[in-house]
């Protein structure tokens, strides 16, 4: 799926034809914030609570399709913490 950015909410959302999803810059911006933090932590509880705030939010906001694509890709980035020590 093809993530797009933009800053009108009305352009959000998913488009099943292309497989693309629209998000705010706000929720991208906070992806690479949450990123960053988990990164920075050792607690699973901590990691584990926030990965669930996170999809629920996105759930609220745009669905199950795409929050569930953003939450696969928040777990792919913050691999690289456990695969890079």
């Amino acid at each position: 799926m093809k993530i797009n950015i933009s800053e009108n909410p009305k352009e959000c959302g998913y488009n099943a034809i292309r497989d693309e999803a629209t998000i705010l810059r706000d929720d991208a911006d906070w992806m690479k914030e949450l990123t960053a933090n988990i990164k920075r932590t050792n607690d699973p509880a901590i990691i584990r609570q926030a990965e669930r705030d996170f999809h629920q939010a996105m759930v609220d906001q745009y669905g199950g399709t795409i929050a569930g694509e953003l939450l696969f890709r928040l777990w792919k980035s913050t691999q690289e913490k456990t695969n890079g020590q």
